[in-house]
């Protein structure tokens, strides 16, 4: 038989554990919607927790954004809330349904890294990754097949890093290294 003692902490541990996967929960059917422009892998909502169930459940494999109020929305990469590596193959990041900024300014966080087959990623403002730490608007780390279209990436120390391990990749239809005026 279990001491009182035994059972409170076995409670406690059980509350708080479901309080974790409360918090974490992710869709099972796609897209998952970003919704907020703060927040890590642990807060519903974020794009570092789209990332992260996009990456750790099956079925999902696109990523759209609604934020509410009039854009842009940015959304800035900081040390205590990284973006996670896109690892899961077919993956979209489709940026096109809102107006949204992926901003370096902090200088401490990657923008979006892709290591993955046929990723995709469209309708983006990837800009100000400046800093020696973090220079890359996006990275291309592995993978073939990949996607950019209609992104506007500029203020970057690199617009897009493509290692040596990327096979095929298209990058189409977007502005680098200018503004959207095209200047």
């Amino acid at each position: 038989p279990m001491k009182k003692s035994q059972i409170a902490l076995f409670t406690l541990l059980f509350l708080c554990s479901a309080t974790l996967t409360a918090q974490v929960a992710c869709p099972t059917v796609n897209p998952i919607t970003v919704t907020r422009t703060t927040g890590g892998t642990g807060v519903s909502g974020s794009l570092p927790w789209a990332i992260n169930c996009m990456n750790n459940v099956t079925p999902l494999n696109t990523i759209q954004f609604n934020i509410t109020g009039a854009g842009p929305h940015i959304i800035q990469p900081i040390a205590n809330a990284p973006f996670p590596t896109i690892t899961k193959a077919n993956a979209h990041i489709d940026g096109s349904t809102d107006n949204i900024v992926i901003d370096g300014t902090q200088g401490t966080g990657q923008s979006l890294v892709l290591a993955a087959n046929n990723v995709k990623v469209n309708g983006l403002t990837l800009r100000n990754f400046a800093s020696t730490s973090f220079p890359n608007g996006l990275v291309l780390s592995t993978g073939n097949g990949h996607d950019i279209s209609t992104c506007q990436i500029f203020d970057n120390l690199v617009g897009i890093s493509v290692a040596r391990s990327v096979g095929s990749f298209t990058i189409s239809n977007n502005n680098i290294g200018v503004d959207k005026s095209g200047t």
